[in-house]
Formats: structure tokens, C-alpha cells, sequence
């Protein structure tokens, strides 16, 4: 057999040269790469952890103990699953919010009525996530499908997140409770139901970052797709009009093509991603035509220039710069009236026009810079804004590293 690379780099039986690699293809576990391999069937739960895992989701608030009245209606579902973990979890997420046993027979028979002994994993699998995700109310399934806007594998940040979907209006206003309070309890019930997992918390335990798992995602993915909530790309392809409202470019190649101006002119949100250092090079300038534009998410973009047609997205509520390599802000940004949220980490914009001071719908301003790394501290330095910053009164996170004149003697002032 011919020495491939990596046979060459893990020596047969030696120590340190492992590899273990996790895959749903038995095609790709049984491919020949030249060396030494062995698989490794996981095998589906015993029906006793199988139990015990359903009911640490269905009854976390009771300690993960099933009450005596709903056991022979769990152990009905369990058996369903078959094992599989992840319906498992995906299951008890759903019937967390089941008290009744009208409502627990309900699920059951959803499940017998569609699901045979025969089903194979990923149809029964895809079953039960769609059971839970027909479950959500409509703003929570517009809130889960727009998760799948961002790659696979992505680490999605809380507050990002929450941002979004108030710029896009999936947050219902409450009396006397704000709609980022309301948005987190969202994103308690899709973590609840385990349509999100967990990847960071904070401090103080509350989690801070997010994936969606991968099936999950391809779940959400092909939802989006039947009912034209997301066009996904990777920039080889014009877009074309189809009645798509948002879009998201995952950039791999060296060059980009856009999408038509009838296409362009009905997008509302644009993000893109940059996946590997090749297709860096391609995406240093929007394009333009956008016309009602509520969402622009540049995020480690190394785009160098805004367009001048910026200013007149009068419906932007969403706007981040973060990491990218633009200098300045327009001097008439002022014009984005009903701006929600202006997010630029670590940019090479030092200071702040005094338009900015126009924003009165303006609740979340982040903006920082990030200099090199001089004697192993990692400097942080603040964007010069105008002085009369409190005037914004809407305004609830500021986050600034410098300020100048009687700005701390400001703060008092914003309630």
C-alpha cells in the first residue's frame, strides 16, 4: 500500500499517534487512509438511562423525578425514541411544558401515528424535532429558524443574538418588562427544549453562547428553505429574486457575485461570513441597491469602505462593524433614525461623529479599538464620543473604553 501523508505522520502502534474522529457516514469510518483503524459502533441507550435521561429533561423542575400519574405515558414515549439520545433530550425538552395526561397521550399518538418500528435514525429523528419545533409559539419559531442564518458550528454570542431578533421585530413588547427581558426568556425556553445548546456562561452561571447542533441545524435549514425565510450562499452564485427577506453569504472562494437589483432592493438582512483566508480577499466592499435594509452584520469582515447609500437605510435597526477595517463613520449617520443597536469591537474608527447624537432610538452602543499586543497585554482603546452622549436617552448599554471632559459626570443624567 502506497504511504499516504497521513500514514505517514501516525507511526502503526506508536504512542501519541491517535486520531479519533466522530462521524454519522458509515462509508467515511470505513475508508482506507492507510493506517491502523478501528470502529466503534455507538450503541443506542438501555431503556433504564433512556428513562432516567427523559426525565431529567421533561421534569427538571422536579428534580428529574416523573410523578406517579404520568409514568406509563413517558415510559410510551421513551420507547419511541428508541434509544436515540438526542430524541431523547429533544423530547423531554417538549414536554416540559405537558402537565396533563390529555396532552401527553396527545404527543403519543402524534408519534404512533407517524413513526414505524422500521424508521431509520435520522427519520425518526427529524420526526420528533419537528413535533417540538410545531410546538413553539410563531415568534419563537421565527426566532429558532433565525439561528440557521449563521454557519455550522458557529458560536453564536447571547447578546448578539438578542439584538438581532429585536431588530427584526421577533421580540413581543410587554408592559413594565423590556424587550432584552423578554428575549432572554426566549432564549431560556429553546435551551429548555434543547433546540440550542450551551457552549459558555458567564460569571455568574448564565449561559453567554450558543450552537445549534448539527442536525438540528440541517432541520432548520431545510424549514428555511421550504418557507423562503433565509437564502443561504456561498458568493460563487447570483442571487436571484425569489421573495427572499434575508440572506446569508458564507464566503469561500476568491471572487463574489452579488445578487440582481430586483433581489437586492427587497433584502432586509445581510450577514457574511467569512470561512477561510482565501475568500478574505473578496468581500472588501458592500455592494450596493439595498433599499430596506433593517439588519447589516459585518462581523470580522475585512470590508474597508461603507457605501455612501449607508445613510439612506432609513429601517436599519442593526448595524455592527466589529472587527472590521473601516476607519469612520459616516458624518451624516445621524440619518439612520430609528438605529436599535450600533456594534463596533475592536474597529480602527477612533472617533465618534457628532451626528450620532441624532440616534434617539439608538439602546445599544459598543465601540472600542483594539491596538497590538505590546508587552503581552492585549491594549484596548477607547473611541472618542461627543461630549453630550447622555442626550441619548433611550440608550440602556454603553460601552466605551475612554472618555473625555465631564463624561462620568454625564452618566448621571441617563436614566
Amino acid at each position: 500500500m502506497v504511504d499516504t501523508p497521513l500514514s505517514i505522520a501516525l507511526v502503526a502502534n506508536t504512542n501519541g499517534s491517535r486520531i479519533l474522529l466522530t462521524t454519522r457516514k458509515e462509508d467515511v469510518a470505513s475508508f482506507e487512509f492507510g493506517v491502523v483503524k478501528h470502529i466503534f459502533p455507538l450503541k443506542h441507550l438501555p431503556f433504564e438511562e433512556s428513562m432516567t435521561l427523559f426525565c431529567k429533561k421533561a421534569f427538571v423542575g422536579k428534580g428529574g423525578q416523573c410523578p406517579p400519574y404520568l409514568e406509563y405515558s413517558a415510559t410510551k414515549l421513551v420507547a419511541k425514541c428508541k434509544g436515540l439520545p438526542l430524541a431523547i433530550v429533544a423530547l423531554g425538552g417538549l414536554m416540559t411544558s405537558k402537565i396533563s395526561i390529555v396532552e401527553w397521550s396527545e404527543v403519543y399518538n402524534n408519534l404512533n401515528r407517524e413513526l414505524s418500528e422500521n424508521d431509520a435514525y435520522f427519520e425518526r429523528l427529524k420526526y420528533i424535532s419537528l413535533l417540538s419545533y410545531h410546538d413553539l409559539s410563531y415568534t419563537l419559531k421565527q426566532c429558532f429558524l433565525y439561528c440557521c442564518i449563521f454557519p455550522e458550528d458557529y458560536e453564536i454570542n447571547k447578546s448578539r443574538l438578542i439584538r438581532l431578533w429585536m431588530a427584526r421585530g421577533f421580540v413581543e413588547l410587554m408592559k413594565e418588562t423590556i424587550p432584552e427581558v423578554v428575549a432572554e426568556r426566549y432564549l431560556t425556553e429553546l435551551i429548555c427544549r434543547d433546540l440550542l445548546q450551551v457552549v459558555r456562561r458567564d460569571r455568574s452561571g448564565r449561559p453567554n453562547a450558543f450552537k445549534m447542533h448539527d442536525i438540528l441545524r440541517e432541520f432548520a435549514v431545510f424549514i428555511s428553505k421550504s418557507v423562503k425565510f433565509v437564502a443561504k450562499s456561498d458568493g460563487m452564485e447570483q442571487l436571484e429574486d425569489g421573495g427572499i427577506r434575508r440572506w446569508s453569504i458564507e464566503a469561500k472562494g476568491k471572487e463574489m457575485k452579488g445578487a440582481s437589483k430586483t433581489a437586492l432592493s427587497r433584502i432586509r438582512s445581510l450577514f457574511v461570513f467569512v470561512v477561510n483566508e482565501t475568500s478574505k480577499s473578496s468581500f472588501n466592499r458592500l455592494p450596493s441597491g439595498f433599499k430596506l435594509m433593517r439588519v447589516l452584520d459585518l462581523e470580522d469582515i475585512p470590508i474597508n469602505e461603507l457605501p455612501d447609500e449607508l445613510v439612506n437605510l432609513f429601517n436599519l435597526r442593526y448595524l455592527n462593524l466589529s472587527r472590521t477595517l473601516v476607519k469612520e463613520l459616516p458624518r451624516s449617520i445621524g440619518k439612520l433614525y430609528n438605529l436599535q443597536s450600533l456594534v463596533m469591537k475592536e474597529t480602527q474608527i477612533k472617533e465618534l461623529p457628532a451626528g450620532i447624537l441624532k440616534l434617539k432610538n439608538l439602546r445599544h452602543l459598543i465601540a472600542y479599538c483594539y491596538n497590538v499586543n505590546i508587552m503581552e497585554l492585549d491594549i484596548f482603546v477607547g473611541i472618542i464620543v461627543p461630549s453630550n452622549i447622555c442626550f441619548l436617552s433611550n440608550l440602556l448599554v454603553l460601552m466605551v473604553v475612554e472618555a473625555r471632559g465631564d463624561f462620568i459626570k454625564q452618566l448621571s443624567k441617563m436614566t
